[in-house]
């Protein structure tokens, strides 16, 4: 087993890094538009699988072995990705035609955040946090949202509600996992990995088997979008 010790990033690498990051998390809506056809369970199998191949790497090839944790962290790790991205591919599949208005309910996660970290940290009032949130979110809502959102607000309805719950997961999870400290990268693989299996497991068990044939019959188009997704 290697003793290294991974290089941290520099300064330019971790912001290339965050940047990528950004434009990842920001297309993320058109990535699980462009991949509907996928059943859900199998999308998060694969996107997952992918983000857990370096792991596959560290362990197969570098010979390291499986990261430990506290059971807490893997728990609040699998809960915290699989639900999060579970409620969000479904949010988009119900949106009807308000993909714009899902995308921003679910960007509402930032602002949980600082309220739930302000609670935990005993950080004093929330309410200047809470005016700056609920202006911002009013003033973007104007600029991307249709118009007729309100005419067609029943069909957007389900979409709209599956977006609120997964920035509330999202939120409870970033903020719970930071209570461990910086976990390592192969931490994180490992949570990816176990969230593809279980994601496996629940297709399988909705009887998703035969669906798996999608797999091999899809393009370019689809693979590059699962492929985007992983990362």
């Amino acid at each position: 087993m290697s003793g290294a010790r991974p290089r941290s990033p520099t300064r330019a690498q971790a912001n290339a890094l965050g940047g990528v990051a950004l434009v990842l998390w920001t297309a993320l809506a058109w990535l699980s538009k462009e991949t509907a056809e996928v059943p859900v369970f199998l999308k998060m199998a694969v996107a997952f699988g992918i983000a857990g191949l370096p792991l596959a790497h560290r362990i197969l090839i570098r010979g390291q072995a499986w990261p430990h944790a506290p059971f807490a962290f893997w728990a609040l790790s699998l809960g915290g990705l699989f639900g999060y991205h579970l409620l969000f591919f479904l949010a988009v599949e119900h949106a009807g035609g308000g993909i714009a208005e899902v995308n921003l309910v679910n960007y509402l996660w930032p602002l949980l955040i600082v309220l739930l970290a302000r609670r935990a940290t005993g950080g004093g009032s929330a309410r200047l946090a809470v005016l700056a949130g609920v202006s911002g979110f009013v003033g973007t809502a104007f600029l991307v949202c249709d118009p007729t959102i309100f005419a067609r607000l029943g069909e957007s309805l389900v979409g709209l509600g599956l977006a609120a719950g997964g920035a509330a997961v999202w939120a409870l999870y970033s903020v719970g996992i930071a209570r461990f400290g910086r976990a390592p990268l192969a931490s994180i693989g490992a949570a990816c990995a176990l969230t593809a299996g279980l994601a496996l497991a629940m297709h399988l068990a909705c009887g998703g088997f035969a669906s798996g044939t999608w797999l091999l019959a899809a393009g370019p188009r689809q693979w590059a979008c699962l492929l985007l997704l992983g990362i």
